[in-house]
């Protein structure tokens, strides 16, 4: 154990010295804000507010977990809790360095601030960010320079999108010959070298989500009624849900191996996060033409 190590360690104990009832439940929901909470706003904000705004930072918010999950692989620091047991409140999988959970809500909430250019998201999302990194300190699954790590890493994604993609490369218009092995099979690749579940899932929401976004339609940003617009979310997520449940289910054999389960079952939700903001679009502009 290095000395960094150490006195970080010790940092975490003085944290986790500072405990009251349910303390380990209101870090684990704090961390959840970059999690199922974070991927059902953007995917609201893809299928009712802005497609290029959601679908944008959706891609994103995979490509940051696959991002984070390669450097996890190549670091191989391992976790506080392996050091100290007594640290870990929380049980977490893969390497420590850098923390997922900060780069993903960096990505998420301070994207979020930067499209819509609102004072209130970038208060919000500096807020967010804040408390999702304290909670991976306080359950002990990440040392501070994880956390630091990973908003650097989301703050850099973001500079990536915002100077680069956005001032160079529109959405897809990029030669089909190059961006479909692009989006399909590089994923893939990526996907087998991880056993963890997580970038596995990353990899396969980001092919399908991708593909969809290539084959259809884009532009459309039609509004339907507020309660129309419950209920499809609604439903949508729900569908979501039980792709992951039916697929991931004990009684249901496609594939033999776990990985490609897990990249097939992601693959078809992302088909089904792009294809259905198509479906809204449409149903928009029958419910506005049958309003007149």
């Amino acid at each position: 154990m290095n000395i960094l190590i150490a006195k970080q360690l010790v940092i975490l104990s003085v944290i986790q010295h500072f405990q009251y009832p349910h303390f380990v439940a209101i870090n684990q929901g704090l961390s959840s804000l970059q999690g199922i909470i974070a991927v059902i706003i953007l995917i609201t904000v893809f299928w009712t507010v802005n497609r290029k705004i959601g679908g944008r930072l959706l891609l994103l918010y995979f490509i940051a977990g696959m991002a984070t999950w390669l450097l996890k692989d190549y670091i191989q620091l391992a976790r506080p809790f392996m050091y100290d047991p007594a640290l870990g409140l929380s049980q977490a999988t893969g390497n420590s360095f850098p923390s997922g959970d900060a780069c993903a809500a960096t990505v998420v909430y301070g994207g979020l601030a930067a499209y819509f250019r609102n004072k209130f998201l970038y208060v919000a999302a500096v807020i967010i960010v804040s408390l999702v990194a304290y909670s991976r300190l306080a359950l002990g699954v990440h040392y501070p320079t994880d956390v630091i790590g990973g908003i650097v890493l989301g703050i850099l994604l973001l500079m990536i999108q915002f100077k680069v993609i956005e001032k160079k490369l529109p959405l897809i218009n990029i030669n089909k010959v190059i961006y479909f092995p692009l989006v399909i099979i590089m994923p893939v690749l990526i996907s087998t070298l991880f056993a963890d579940i997580t970038p596995i899932v990353a990899a396969g929401t980001f092919s399908g989500l991708s593909l969809m976004l290539g084959l259809i339609d884009k532009k459309i940003n039609d509004r339907l009624p507020v309660i129309l617009n419950i209920v499809a979310v609604i439903f949508g997520i729900v569908v979501i849900y039980f792709i992951y449940r039916g697929l991931f289910s004990r009684n249901t054999v496609i594939v033999a191996n776990k990985n490609t389960l897990g990249y097939f079952s992601s693959f078809m939700a992302g088909c089904w996060i792009g294809w259905y903001a198509y479906f809204i679009g449409k149903l928009a502009r029958v419910s506005t033409f049958c309003h007149f």
